[in-house]
């Protein structure tokens, strides 16, 4: 058993979209869309502090990564935050956060799939739920994946009604269609949006210059005293 540390997406509609495009690509996938921040462990800990650490700002998605060495078939979205670079630990890798799109045994499918979304604008910013422990066993099934899925958001992308069993049963062109029109409709949803996080703090930026406005103003309709002659 080996044990990690992850934050998940937690804006819903988001995240619906990322797991879609992972179990299309993928129907053996067993995780829901999320950033690896630390371990691997051999048990679970309490992680109070870096909890609060991850939670403290938006992780920000700058567009689409691959691994193609050795041996690897990983595409991803690379993702960016200062609270996750000072939780960072993981023992075998360096900062390089991400959330997996594709992770599977086929070469030919990463790099077509890394191709076709590579055009897609995914810029976005969202913000982490707290830091999760993600169990890691051999063989291990995770059916709440496909009870998580949005089948009414790929049916309305992919243009008919999609089951679990179509799905297993796609060819990989199809597969590859619906993923890019996926992020697509990703990119339109989130284009000019921005997280709680992000709204909250350009609305106390624009509180305090308001505030600093009106000092000013104060200061300028301030009395002048005259010395008397």
């Amino acid at each position: 058993m080996r044990v990690f540390y992850v934050v998940y997406v937690g804006d819903e509609a988001i995240a619906s979209h990322l797991d879609a495009i992972r179990l299309i690509c993928n129907p053996d996938e067993k995780t829901s869309a999320h950033v690896t921040v630390r371990g691997p462990y051999r048990q679970r800990f309490k992680m109070p502090v870096l909890t609060r650490e991850v939670t403290s700002e938006p992780v920000f998605v700058s567009g689409v990564g691959n691994f193609f060495e050795h041996r690897q078939n990983t595409v991803f979205l690379r993702c960016e935050s200062d609270a996750l670079r000072r939780a960072w630990f993981k023992r075998d890798y360096p900062y390089n956060p991400h959330v997996t799109l594709y992770d599977g045994s086929s070469a030919a499918f990463a790099r077509n799939l890394y191709a076709r979304i590579q055009g897609v604008k995914l810029s976005f910013c969202f913000e982490p739920t707290p830091l999760k422990a993600l169990v890691s066993r051999r063989g291990q099934r995770d059916a709440e994946v496909w009870m998580r899925l949005n089948y009414a958001l790929v049916s309305q992308v992919a243009g008919y009604a999609v089951t679990a069993e179509a799905i297993r049963n796609m060819t990989e062109e199809e597969r590859l269609k619906i993923a890019v029109r996926l992020a697509k409709h990703l990119s339109r949803i989130v284009s000019g949006r921005k997280c709680a996080w992000c709204r909250a703090t350009a609305s106390r930026e624009k509180d305090d210059v308001v505030a600093e406005s009106s000092r000013r103003r104060s200061r300028q309709l301030e009395p002048v005293a005259f010395e008397a002659t």
